[in-house]
């Protein structure tokens, strides 16, 4: 459970920072042309905040989606074990 909350607090915290950067870009960009800031301005921030927390968290989050993928992966062997050792008791009865 701890290397899920860690990546997902890491890909939280990348976006909320790209967020506020972007946002805060973009906010200067509208004020400084005279224009005021919209809901179509802040769907724009928002969707490139998206895109440039995925593609750094594809970067920079490489070792904590390895962990966290080390241990779905075991997770994952475990419940085939256990669903295959269901099946063969099923099989002796």
């Amino acid at each position: 459970m701890k290397p899920f909350l860690v990546y997902t607090g890491l890909r939280l915290m990348l976006f909320v920072t790209s967020l506020v950067v972007i946002g805060g870009v973009v906010v200067l960009v509208a004020r400084l042309s005279g224009r005021e800031v919209g809901s179509g301005t802040v769907f724009v921030a928002v969707a490139a905040a998206a895109v440039v927390s995925a593609i750094g968290s594809w970067k920079l989050l490489r070792t904590q989606r390895e962990a966290l993928a080390q241990v779905v992966e075991g997770r994952a062997a475990r419940a085939s074990d256990a669903l295959e050792r269901s099946r063969s008791k099923e099989d002796i009865d």
